[in-house]
């Protein structure tokens, strides 16, 4: 008997089309994936650095006490001491600009959350460092009254009564200061200093840098991006960086959601 072993096959019109819409999938489907890795690294690395800092600054008050009993608090004795315990592969000079380091935050360096430019500068000195992963840390204490520590970021919200006495602020670019720009809310994250311990910049009740205003909102000046350090620690996603600007509603995902710190914390 005659076996037939004849074999059908794809046509090569048919493999184009099968390649073609393979690669229309993938056009759709990598940059999503891409920006999501991004987000998922950028959120674990800034909580790796939160939790050096936190360690740090608990070593450096069991050596020292607290804060209040320090003899002298401003940003050279609190750079030192909290630096003390710390894995660097640099420390920075102060007053100037430094390669791989901070700046003096001034527009050449910090950029909002939307891309463009802050026009607001800091003269003040920072005590910057490079961590062992290449963060760059950045260390401010207001100077004229960082031993009261007094200044008020939350109106006087009870429920924050710890951000009522702020001493100064730790700002942290997880990706290294020496890598392009520094865009708030995306690689540039701060936290503030208290004398019972560091919390992240624009929690719930932070009126000085409110989440809507400074995660979602374009506004006039100073800090697109400035608030959005404890959505990101708190929440575990940078969702806020697809929303409309006007309601924070979300482009991606649950387009029905509208980010809040009350109602959606999550496009997903």
């Amino acid at each position: 008997m005659k076996m037939n072993f004849k074999r059908s096959a794809f046509t090569l019109a048919e493999t184009l089309i099968v390649i073609g819409i393979i690669g229309v999938i993938a056009s759709l489907t990598i940059p999503t994936l891409s920006n999501e890795t991004n987000s998922k690294e950028a959120v674990t690395k800034l909580k790796k650095t939160q939790a050096i800092l936190e360690d740090a600054f608990g070593r450096a008050e069991a050596q020292y006490g607290s804060l209040d009993d320090w003899t002298t608090l401003n940003t050279t004795v609190f750079t030192q001491r909290m630096t003390g315990t710390m894995k660097l592969t640099k420390v920075c000079k102060t007053d100037a600009e430094d390669s791989g380091c901070f700046g003096t935050q001034n527009t050449a360096n910090f950029m909002k959350l939307d891309g463009s430019v802050t026009t607001s500068t800091k003269s003040n000195t920072l005590g910057k460092v490079v961590l062992a992963d290449d963060s760059a840390v950045g260390f401010y204490l207001e100077q004229t009254s960082s031993k009261d520590c007094n200044k008020d970021v939350t109106s006087s919200n009870a429920s924050l009564p710890d951000l009522h006495k702020v001493c100064g602020v730790i700002t942290v670019d997880i990706n290294g200061a020496s890598k392009g720009k520094s865009i708030w809310g995306r690689d540039l994250f701060a936290f503030y200093i208290t004398k019972h311990g560091l919390y992240p910049v624009g929690m719930d009740g932070d009126t000085n840098a409110k989440f809507k205003e400074n995660c979602t909102a374009t506004v006039p000046d100073g800090g697109l991006g400035t608030g959005c350090t404890a959505w990101v620690v708190t929440n575990g996603n940078m969702d806020y960086t697809e929303v409309k600007k006007d309601d924070a509603s979300c482009l991606k995902g649950n387009t029905n959601a509208k980010l809040t710190w009350t109602n959606e914390t999550s496009c997903r």
